[in-house]
């Protein structure tokens, strides 16, 4: 009877260290991390623009509001040198913003005697972010399991932003005190390089499974056509700050 519970007992032991060698069959030099991020920079924008009505100029004046948000993220990479990694993710912020265009209409009657019109409306902006980092990790001595990760990398980004291109302008009628002006709104996409700049805080509960703490900026912008076609600035990201898994193969 002892030698059979002996017997049970070394092979269990067995089929637990081939399953924790399985675990991390590249030695835990391969990860993968998942996240959710909150995205604190918010933007407004303003643009002009003018039109002719009536034998005299009319403006268009539009406001825009980008507000912050909630990021998902996906990266991937694999140790290459001691405490050196590379890695490759993507993240995406997406949001719906207010907006509000204000035209001066001339009159149909009058000279110099122009009717104001406001019209809001919802705009969508969307942002997506391809990075490339190189990671360096540091496991703090005194907390065996707790690991610090400095990142850096260029950043392709690539951003949509809704924005009024025009406007219909209808008279409501007599004595034509008021009119209506209805934008056109069009998605103008623009992509630029930028860069990532990062830290990771995170606690190993598992040999390939832990959580982290990520704290982060990608900074980039693009000018996309407004109104007349006038260049108007938009930032991609921002400061970034969130948690999620950490894989580890």
């Amino acid at each position: 009877m002892r030698k059979v519970v002996l017997t049970g007992v070394v092979m269990v032991l067995g089929w637990s260290a081939q399953a924790d060698a399985q675990w991390l069959p590249l030695e835990g030099k391969a990860f993968v991390d998942i996240n959710g991020l909150y995205q604190a920079h918010s933007q407004e924008l303003t643009q002009q623009g003018t039109f002719s009505l009536y034998d005299e100029q009319g403006t268009f004046d539009a406001k825009y509001g980008v507000d912050n948000g909630g990021v998902w993220d996906f990266g991937f990479g694999y140790r290459v040198w001691r405490d050196l990694s590379v890695g490759l993710g993507m993240s995406q912020f997406q949001k719906k913003g207010s907006a509000s265009v204000t035209g001066s209409v001339p009159h149909p009657l009058f000279f110099g005697r122009p009717r104001s019109s406001t019209k809001d409306l919802t705009t969508n902006h969307k942002s997506r972010a391809i990075y490339l980092q190189a990671i360096w990790n540091y496991r703090l001595p005194d907390i065996e399991k707790l690991n610090l990760s400095l990142m850096i990398g260029p950043t392709h980004l690539r951003v949509t932003q809704e924005l009024a291109t025009g406007a219909t302008i209808s008279e409501v009628g007599a004595p034509y005190s008021s009119v209506n002006v209805n934008p056109a709104v069009v998605g103008r996409t623009k992509s630029t390089i930028g860069v990532l700049v990062g830290a990771d805080i995170s606690y190993s509960f598992h040999p390939n499974a832990g959580a982290g703490l990520l704290l982060r900026y990608i900074g980039g912008n693009v000018e996309v056509p407004g109104l007349n076609n006038e260049k108007l600035k938009v930032d991609a990201a921002g400061f970034q700050v969130g948690g999620g898994v950490r894989l580890r193969f």
